[in-house]
C-alpha cells in the first residue's frame, strides 16, 4: 500500500500541481522547500481527500478483487483521520 506522504510529496513536486503561491516558493527556493511547506500546511482532511483522488486514478489497471481490498483500505485511512482525537 502507498505511503499517504509520500504520494503527496511525489504528486506536487510537478510545479503546476501546486496552487500559485507555491509555485513562487518553488521558483525562489526549490521545488522541494515549495512541496513541503504545501503539505506540511495542509489540513488532515485535504491531504486525505487528495490521497484518495490520486489513490483511486491509479485503480483502473488493478483487478476486481485489488480494487475491493484498495477501497477498503483508502476508507479506513479516511475513517481513522474523521475519529481520530487531536488536543
Amino acid at each position: 500500500m502507498p505511503n499517504l506522504i509520500q504520494t503527496l510529496y511525489e504528486y506536487v513536486l510537478q510545479i503546476d500541481h501546486l496552487p500559485s503561491d507555491m509555485q513562487q516558493i518553488a521558483e525562489q527556493e526549490g521545488i522541494e522547500r515549495a512541496a513541503c511547506d504545501y503539505i506540511a500546511g495542509m489540513t488532515d482532511h485535504f491531504a486525505v481527500a487528495l490521497f484518495q483522488k490520486l489513490w483511486f486514478q491509479n485503480l483502473g489497471h488493478l483487478t476486481k478483487m485489488e480494487r475491493r481490498n484498495a477501497n477498503g483500505f483508502a476508507g479506513i485511512i479516511f475513517a481513522g483521520i474523521k475519529t481520530a482525537q487531536f488536543d
